[in-house]
């Protein structure tokens, strides 16, 4: 068990703010050299390595949310967009068809707005679309922010909206540092907003992610036993986790 104990208050997050330097794109002087790409280019070029590279005619609801094709077409028209109109997830689209259709000023700036919107209030959906987008160095910089904001992310309502994968994997990481009775509360926390539709292997394998050892006995009394009532714990996992901090106590 390497994770290290750590006081309660590690990572107590900044304020996020809803404004962003970022957010206002202005391309205009790009406007030709994204049109000519758009027109002009031969089809592999234009869709790379997908099959479309190898269709006479592309059906783009296989391939686009019409919605953002008209924000990414009146980019094309105009060199602007502005990203503070959109939800998180139109601009996780916006940044995947902009790759698709190889708008490659776009993706720069779209990925770096992206890492600006972080915050402790939407970090676990963020981490969620990075890996439905398949975004592997977005999904780094949210990790990285949940490991330095552990306390307020764990405190979280975005954190109920996790998946049993996701929180597992989250907790068997040895660079996530919080306190562990932090991380029992909340997944407690979770397990009551999911104890309709959770099947008991699962609850297991969540609750099985904690490392009890860290904890201390007072702790363990004072907290995991009373949670048995609270959250509809399983009795037995829990006498067999006090048992390992005594254990661990000696």
């Amino acid at each position: 068990m390497p994770r290290h104990q750590c006081n309660s208050g590690y990572g107590t997050p900044p304020t996020p703010s809803s404004n962003h330097s970022n957010e206002n794109i202005d391309h205009t002087k790009f406007l030709f050299e994204d049109i000519r790409n758009l027109y002009l280019s031969d089809r592999r070029s234009f869709f790379g390595d997908y099959e479309e590279a190898h269709k006479s005619e592309v059906n783009l609801s296989d391939a686009v949310v019409i919605t953002s094709f008209k924000i990414l077409l009146k980019y094309i028209y105009t060199g602007q967009i502005n990203l503070g109109d959109l939800e998180g997830e139109e601009v996780f689209e916006l940044l995947r068809i902009s790759d698709y259709f190889g708008i490659s000023n776009l993706k720069l700036p779209l990925h770096e707005y992206l890492k600006s919107t972080i915050n402790v209030e939407n970090s676990w959906s963020f981490l969620a679309m990075t890996r439905i987008y398949k975004y592997n160095e977005l999904e780094v910089e949210s990790l990285d922010f949940i490991e330095n904001n552990a306390l307020g992310v764990l405190q979280s309502e975005n954190f109920l909206s996790l998946s049993p994968e996701a929180l597992r994997d989250i907790l068997i990481r040895d660079s996530f540092f919080a306190n562990e009775l932090d991380i029992f509360r909340a997944v407690c926390r979770w397990i009551k907003k999911h104890q309709n539709d959770l099947d008991h292997d699962t609850e297991m394998k969540v609750l099985s992610a904690v490392r009890y050892p860290l904890m201390s006995i007072n702790e363990a009394e004072a907290d995991v036993r009373l949670s048995n009532g609270d959250y509809l714990i399983n009795d037995h996992f829990l006498d067999s986790e006090i048992s390992s901090i005594q254990s661990a106590e000696l």
